[in-house]
């Protein structure tokens, strides 16, 4: 699986148990923000169906442009969960210093 760039300075200084942890209220906290998104983005999604706007180039509705905000941002909570429970399970390994 792919990995982005991380700032791990202080976490690999940590026992495993404590970065354990961490990583799992790291992931909770994502999760609960795109969630948070998910629920605003449908709000938006709903008022531009609402509203009946269309886009300037290529006269769509937009409220399917602004789709992929709820969506996009619901799907990223479900993995920051499982990535969570994966992180308690023991599945995925925080990173540790290499001496």
């Amino acid at each position: 699986m792919g990995s982005h760039l991380e700032v791990t300075v202080i976490r690999s200084h940590m026992p495993e148990k404590i970065r354990v942890v961490f990583g799992v209220i790291g992931m909770l906290v994502t999760a609960v923000f795109c969630f948070y998104c998910a629920v605003f983005g449908l709000d938006a999604v709903l008022k531009f169906a609402e509203s009946g706007q269309l886009s300037n180039a290529c006269r769509i509705p937009l409220y399917w442009i602004w789709c992929c905000l709820p969506i996009g941002f619901f799907f990223s909570g479900i993995v920051a969960l499982a990535r969570g429970y994966d992180i308690a399970k023991g599945k995925i390994i925080l990173d540790e210093i290499q001496e």
